[in-house]
């Protein structure tokens, strides 16, 4: 089976204090993996480390036989935290759209429309597409981001504690 995560004795800490101590973990193709822990054990902080949103202090990090950085395409990620303002004027449709987003000079085409459609019919939202997302339940709107990691489909994909809410 093809390697698509790659962990090599990372190290990884805030100031004084280590997190992540010489950290291996390989994972393959279609694998399925659960990372439990206490509360502050660092789980959040592997998963930013493998998307390169963080730097680890030692140890190499590969993403898709590359850095984390160059792979991150790649990958759908729903984070454990959003700050996102419900108050910003989106509807559910549009939140998952960006999703898709390419940088400032792609347009929408019709193949994103399709994609973000097939997203939140895959979560049950597809009937509140048209909603403000201030419209939303909490549950919703999880789902709603979810959608939002899976519209680019991607060959990775990250749930940072996906069932709060």
């Amino acid at each position: 089976m093809k390697e698509i995560i790659k962990v090599e004795n990372v190290t990884f800490g805030y100031e004084n204090f280590n997190v992540l101590e010489d950290i291996n973990l390989t994972i393959f193709e279609k694998d399925l993996l659960a990372i439990i822990g206490p509360n502050g054990g660092g789980k959040t902080t592997l998963l930013k480390l493998i998307l390169g949103l963080l730097k680890p202090k030692s140890g190499r990090i590969l993403l898709f036989n590359d850095h984390p950085q160059n792979s991150r395409k790649l990958v759908g990620y729903l984070p454990q935290i959003t700050n996102i303002d419900k108050s910003f004027p989106i509807d559910v449709f549009n939140m998952v759209l960006i999703g898709r987003y390419n940088g400032p000079l792609k347009r929408v085409n019709k193949d994103d429309i399709l994609a973000a459609q097939k997203a939140l019919e895959s979560v049950g939202m597809l009937k509140y597409k048209d909603l403000h997302i201030s419209m939303l339940s909490g549950g919703q709107f999880q789902r709603v981001l979810i959608a939002r990691a899976l519209v680019k489909n991607p060959k990775l994909l990250f749930l940072d504690e996906p069932t709060t809410s």
